[in-house]
């Protein structure tokens, strides 16, 4: 058994020993990390916790309803935490989350090394395969037409909404091993690792930011195009904090919010009608969760799902249908496509599939609704 010193300043300079010891796993801390933390404060402090126990809470997003999902890395649970800070068990029995997301249809994307799977998990807990991925590396991101962007080891995998591949792209040829995917306001896809950031336009990775000092965790845009990176300091002289960036990846606050302790995610709330707010969460590793001091923070968040199956209209399709080329943006027709007949042009069967996803009219497919019933429709098979 390791022990690991502590001054106890309350005692005179004596040390208190602490035996930290989490079978398999030895946490060390070091004196370093614990005075990491900055002594200034930032416009988006003071934090205030909103949920503390959590195991290492690092993958999180948002539902249209405004509850945090937040997968936990080594017990292999995703737990659910409301506005007001109520834990709950969502799903368990998965060994190996990467990350997930919520895709255009309301359901849960998950990423698991263990079976090399992306799983879809429906609001109510039932779990069927999205896509079959060797060495997923994170949850993905959702494009502004419902595609599904997924990393994997040193490949960025580009799919439908219903999980069909459309293209993988090699990054690792181009100088990168594992990135995570982001979407800008503009549409622009970014790569975020911990020492850099990149883009991705046609098939080719170009750098934006390179050499940065490591920890930096994840890309969170907001709606003026600015966005915001954990920063986790494990090197001498560095101090954990949030920093906002410009889309150029130049610094706009270095110390947008410094109240805290080796962060390792950051995302934008959404209210109980599912819109983003300045309400920033922060995810630390010793499994706390914060909000930021939302007066503090510029703008709203982006809209990690920038297209929502419900949100599209009913009375457009039927007016698209008809003839009305300006019913439907080309987003929302390429969505109906991907879902319906895949044929590049949006039709009547596209209206039925969304008739089906959304429930208006049952499934023909027993035992399934939703995207899996339009997955099962299409011939996709697992």
């Amino acid at each position: 058994m390791s022990a690991v010193v502590v001054p106890n300043r309350s005692s005179g300079g004596r040390c208190s020993r602490l035996l930290l010891l989490f079978p398999p796993l030895l946490l060390l801390i070091q004196p370093e990390a614990i005075r990491a933390q900055s002594s200034a404060t930032g416009p988006g402090d003071p934090t205030t916790v909103l949920a503390t126990g959590l195991n290492r809470p690092c993958r999180m997003a948002f539902d249209e309803h405004g509850d945090l999902f937040v997968a936990e890395i080594i017990t292999g649970e995703i737990r659910r935490v409301t506005p007001t800070g109520t834990v709950t068990l969502f799903h368990s029995g998965l060994a190996d989350y990467r990350g997930i997301v919520f895709d255009a249809f309301g359901d849960l994307l998950l990423s698991d090394r263990t079976d090399d799977k992306v799983h879809r998990i429906s609001p109510q807990g039932s779990v069927t395969v999205f896509a079959d991925v060797l060495d997923p590396y994170g949850g993905g991101a959702i494009a502004p037409d419902g595609d599904v962007w997924i990393p994997a080891s040193g490949v960025i995998h580009h799919f439908t909404p219903l999980g069909v591949l459309v293209e993988s792209i090699d990054i690792a040829s181009q100088g990168l091993a594992n990135a995570g995917p982001t979407f800008s306001p503009s549409g622009e896809l970014y790569l975020g690792s911990w020492g850099g950031l990149w883009k991705l336009q046609g098939g080719v990775v170009s750098p934006i930011l390179t050499g940065m000092t490591v920890r930096n965790w994840g890309v969170t845009f907001d709606l003026s195009g600015n966005f915001v990176q954990a920063r986790e300091a494990v090197e001498a002289g560095d101090t954990h904090r949030i920093i906002l960036r410009a889309p150029n990846g130049s610094v706009v606050d270095d110390s947008l919010v410094t109240q805290v302790v080796s962060p390792c995610a950051t995302a934008f709330a959404r209210d109980a009608s599912g819109a983003t707010t300045k309400q920033l969460l922060i995810a630390q590793t010793n499994g706390t969760l914060l909000r930021a001091n939302a007066a503090g923070i510029p703008s709203a968040g982006l809209p990690v799902v920038p297209i929502s199956l419900r949100g599209i209209s009913p009375d457009a399709q039927l007016g698209a249908l008809a003839g009305q080329q300006s019913a439907l943006t080309a987003n929302e027709a390429h969505f109906l496509d991907a879902i319906g007949n895949r044929n590049a042009s949006f039709d009547v069967g596209d209206f039925r599939a969304f008739l089906i996803a959304t429930g208006t009219v049952p499934s023909p497919v027993p035992g399934l609704a939703g995207a899996p019933a339009l997955a099962a429709l299409s011939g996709i098979r697992r």
